[in-house]
């Protein structure tokens, strides 16, 4: 988390989700107390390794906010200053302890992302770490005049950061509680993150099962569309023929005027022959038997004859509202009628 410039008490800024604090004032320490971790050499191997770590006179430093980089890649995840990494590390230490207690995976650092840790609750995997607030100086820099460098300066306020895909939460030192009095707190936020993320799958296979039969619809409604569209162009291709019929006819008997009967050759015979032919194919009602009388029909009447025709089929639309359905999915498709 990157600090601000300007405040007496920089806080670092929000990540790509909006960032939700939970404030010691109005959450009361849990009552049930979780044990804190006195020392590191009480701690996990996995915490005492990193302790030994971020506690190097040789670890590296961010380059601009200065906190402590970890020496490899399968060290447990903190974003603090020198100053706060054995605290920081005791609380991480006794909030796995708590999560391995209630069987939950732990995953030090998480494999999806290399600047977290993670818990895995239900399937449910929720990223963690502890980062600090800072206090910015605005200091002239080195290479040029004009230009401005900072420093960053341990507060000792720590900030529990947690959450999942759907959001990130934090929940910091106060005046009153720090964290280690919120332990149990923090445990019942990753519960509480689990839930919500339930909730949000649930809400989701909801909005995709309403979609799945908004789709259905879509699909009756683009069925009674290509009817109607097909009666039009039924129709217009039988006024071509017909325009055609008519010149064809227009033209052979003006042909047939300009010739004396008895006077005409066998090539000339075999030609009209042939031409009535054509005007015979021509002539929309010459094979009426197969003439197509469809007319266009209205689009909700089609829609709900084909649901009561295959009722089983189409059971599950009877918890929409059909009718107000084809009513959207008609005015999307005139305005976007491309799609």
């Amino acid at each position: 988390m990157l600090p601000t410039e300007r405040t007496k008490q920089f806080s670092e800024p929000k990540p790509s989700n909006n960032l939700i604090s939970t404030n010691s004032n109005n959450n009361s320490p849990a009552t049930d107390e979780i044990p804190l971790t006195k020392s590191i050499e009480d701690a996990l191997p996995s915490v005492r390794k990193a302790f030994r770590s971020y506690n190097s006179p040789k670890a590296k430093r961010d380059y601009r906010y200065q906190y402590v980089w970890p020496g490899g890649d399968g060290l447990l995840r903190i974003a603090v200053m020198p100053e706060m990494v054995e605290r920081s590390l005791l609380l991480i230490d006794s909030i796995v302890r708590e999560c391995k207690k209630n069987k939950w995976h732990v995953l030090l650092p998480a494999e999806d992302n290399s600047k977290m840790n993670a818990v895995i609750i239900d399937d449910v995997t929720v990223h963690f770490t502890i980062t600090e607030q800072r206090r910015q100086e605005k200091i002239k820099s080195q290479d040029s005049w004009h230009e401005w460098d900072f420093r960053y300066h341990s507060l000792g306020i720590l900030r529990f950061q947690y959450g999942t895909r759907y959001s990130n939460r934090e929940i910091k030192d106060g005046k009153k509680s720090q964290l280690e009095v919120r332990l149990s707190d923090i445990i019942q936020a990753f519960k509480d993150e689990v839930e919500a993320v339930h909730r949000a799958e649930k809400s989701r296979k909801e909005r995709d099962y309403l979609d799945s039969l908004k789709r259905q619809v879509e699909w009756l409604v683009g069925d009674a569309q290509s009817l109607n569209e097909k009666c039009d162009s039924y129709l217009d291709e039988q006024q071509k023929l017909f325009n055609k019929y008519e010149k064809l006819s227009k033209f052979y008997n003006h042909m047939r005027s300009r010739i004396d009967i008895k006077k005409m050759t066998s090539e000339v015979k075999k030609w009209f022959a042939w031409v009535e032919i054509k005007i015979g194919e021509l002539d929309p009602a010459n094979d009426i038997n197969n003439f197509n009388f469809d007319v266009p029909i209205d689009v909700l009447t089609q829609v709900e004859k084909a649901i009561a025709g295959d009722e089983m089929r189409y059971d599950d639309l009877k918890q929409i509202d059909v009718p107000a359905t084809l009513e959207n999915i008609l005015k999307w498709k005139s305005s976007y009628p491309r799609y």
